[in-house]
């Protein structure tokens, strides 16, 4: 294996960085496509606190 420069090290450091980076953009990307938009929520049931009255009643 030939010896590298440190100039040949550091660039191949920021490349592993950059490419690294880019995963994990995309990989957040990703998720957020994948969940539920924040404005659109499912319909939530009542609170336990709501549940225990209405069984009272």
């Amino acid at each position: 294996m030939p010896v590298k420069t440190k100039a040949e090290k550091v660039a191949m450091a920021k490349k592993n960085a950059e490419a690294e980076k880019a995963k994990k953009k995309a990989l957040r990307e990703g998720k957020a496509k994948a969940s539920i938009p924040a404005g659109i929520k499912g319909k939530k049931g009542p609170s336990l606190i709501n549940q225990s009255k209405a069984k009272k009643k």
